[in-house]
């Protein structure tokens, strides 16, 4: 298991506040899912559409009664400068400052991994 960093002020950030609450929403489950799958803040473009299912949570937006569009929350987050667009999808800004690499995880996991053999074999140094 993995984790992802959110700091304590996220919610009022203004950059949040201008992308609006529901790209806030687009926002956090793309940061658990740059975590759990470790891509360094990399979104994939086709991966957006499913990051939050609106219709199945019910949630309309605006006087349409629409469900919102993922991909039009994206270009919010775009704007807002919280993301940014590369050439297969988005990278979230600044990922890596507040969040560990996947070559930092992998590593981190090999040293447990190690810690654990050992322990189980009974060597103390």
């Amino acid at each position: 298991m993995s984790w992802i960093r959110l700091d304590d002020d996220f919610g009022d950030h203004p950059k949040l506040v201008a992308a609006g609450p529901l790209a806030c929403l687009l926002h956090v489950r793309a940061l658990v899912y740059c975590g759990r799958h470790m891509t360094d803040g990399r979104i994939p473009r086709n991966i957006i559409g499913s990051l939050v299912d609106w219709a199945t949570d019910g949630v309309s937006e605006g006087k349409t009664g629409e469900p919102p569009n993922n991909y039009e929350l994206a270009e919010r987050l775009v704007a807002a400068g919280l993301w940014e667009r590369d050439g297969t999808g988005y990278v979230i800004h600044d990922y890596l400052e507040y969040n560990p690499s996947r070559a930092k995880i992998l590593e981190e996991r090999a040293k447990t991994a190690e810690r654990v053999r050992r322990h189980r074999n009974g060597v103390t140094t």
